[in-house]
């Protein structure tokens, strides 16, 4: 299994000079949707994966596999996205 991914990502100055010319509450609501989004294709990724490796026997697995999205700070500028898959327990 490797150890980690390193992903490259282009044009993010631009990005948050765009981001910094909406109203506050429009960016945010832009920015939270953008990574609920991305979460979601790494979700499907994680599933995909437990598909390939594991038998699946109640589908509580795949049930189970939940995501979530945390913003830290108030507003856009300065704040922190925080993006989790996860497996809820029972």
């Amino acid at each position: 299994m490797p150890d980690g991914v390193t992903v490259k990502i282009e044009g993010l100055e631009e990005l948050e000079r765009n981001m910094n010319r909406l109203q506050e509450d429009l960016a945010k609501k832009h920015a939270v949707a953008a990574v609920r989004a991305g979460n979601q294709i790494l979700k499907q990724a994680i599933m995909a994966s437990a598909r390939a490796h594991f038998q699946p026997r109640s589908g509580k697995l795949f049930e189970n596999i939940r995501t979530s999205v945390r913003i830290k700070g108030r507003g856009v500028k300065g704040a922190v996205v925080k993006a989790f898959v996860f497996l809820k327990s029972d």
